[in-house]
């Protein structure tokens, strides 16, 4: 199961730990400046000087660090269907103990058509086995409680469920199934006249739609639906998600200069709203696609300035982005000094991140 797996992923990496770099050891261009040396009997040949090994050493590293990045992307996906696990309503509380009970219960609302009451053991059912790391299980549960309010016309539950439903769908690659969920919920909340909600619905269909690499409807559904809805509602934090939404499909594809555009205007209403989560992500992807186009000392300042806001309101993900994209940075500069500076305070944050402690 793909929670177990990660859960499995988080366990083995906190386990390593990268070893400190000596700065004075070797400076910036020692790599490139150094030549080999013959040690030894003759029949050994050629043996790597330790600036040598000091970088093949740091680019295994950061082939590692590139493998994680999903799983690390997996983590924080994980601790949002947590949180709407939380949130869910239940018969009783969800323990190993209630289970006996459970399957009576089921069986007698279903015969008394207690939709209501149906619901609430379904739901018990679909947050044990998700706290328990069986998603696929907990999915099972939450679709027929689904089923059950939507008999009861329970709107409220309803919309609740179905966006359960369709975030931990999207987290086991069912892409299909989100954003049908998502879709259910925005017509639920069309229903309730809950315009913003409508909104951010389709935001998140807009984001499944990038991952499916189908662009055009994913712009789509930002244009045409999510950013009209938000304007009219005067909702600035709805459209800066949009801004950041159509910056992160540009960027998926390639197109910088517009990428960099949606960037900039999330960047300027993010700074008017004071939203500093949304001023350091802006930064980040500006500074991102700064690197990409070339412009590298650019994009090192702009990640400069994010890592001082991160650091002054402890945005921990924010931080393990950005420490391990300067150590690529570093790295594609030619200075494995300041790579494995960067990459060593990347692995501390990630552990930190991982292990909650920070």
């Amino acid at each position: 199961m793909r929670l177990k797996q990660t859960v499995c992923l988080i366990a083995t990496i906190s386990l390593f730990q990268s070893a400190s770099y000596a700065g004075a050891a070797f400076p910036a261009d020692s790599v490139s400046q150094t030549n080999s040396l013959v040690v030894g009997p003759e029949e050994l040949g050629i043996l790597l000087t330790p600036s040598e090994l000091f970088k093949i050493d740091l680019d295994r590293k950061l082939e590692k660090k590139a493998a994680e990045e999903d799983m690390i992307k997996d983590y924080l996906t994980l601790r949002t269907v947590q949180q709407l696990l939380h949130k869910t309503e239940t018969f009783m509380s969800p323990e190993e103990k209630s289970l006996s009970v459970l399957n009576q219960l089921q069986h007698q609302y279903e015969m008394a058509k207690d939709w209501k009451s149906l619901a609430l053991v379904l739901n018990t059912y679909a947050v044990y086995y998700g706290k328990e790391g069986d998603l696929e299980k907990s999915l099972k549960f939450f679709k027929e409680s689904f089923q059950a309010e939507e008999r009861l016309k329970d709107r409220s539950s309803a919309a609740q469920t179905s966006e359960t439903i369709a975030a931990i769908s999207k987290f086991l690659q069912k892409y299909d199934d989100a954003v049908f969920y998502y879709e259910q919920n925005a017509q639920i909340n069309m229903a309730q006249r809950k315009a913003n909600q409508i909104a951010e619905a389709y935001l998140k269909i807009a984001d499944i739609k990038a991952v499916q690499k189908k662009y055009a409807e994913a712009e789509r559904y930002v244009l045409r639906k999510a950013f009209p809805i938000f304007q009219r509602m005067g909702n600035k934090n709805g459209r800066l998600s949009c801004f950041e939404s159509l910056a992160e499909i540009y960027h998926q594809q390639n197109r910088l200069s517009e990428a960099k555009w949606f960037c900039l205007q999330a960047s300027t209403l993010a700074d008017k709203l004071h939203n500093l989560p949304a001023q350091v992500t802006s930064l980040m992807k500006v500074a991102r696609i700064k690197n990409e186009a070339g412009e590298t000392e650019m994009a090192l300042k702009d990640y400069t300035t994010a890592e001082l806001l991160a650091r002054q309101h402890s945005f921990k993900a924010q931080l393990v982005e950005i420490k391990g994209d300067v150590a690529e940075i570093y790295r594609k500069k030619g200075n494995y000094n300041a790579a494995g500076i960067a990459l060593d305070e990347y692995n501390q944050l990630k552990s930190s991140l991982l292990n909650g402690s920070m």
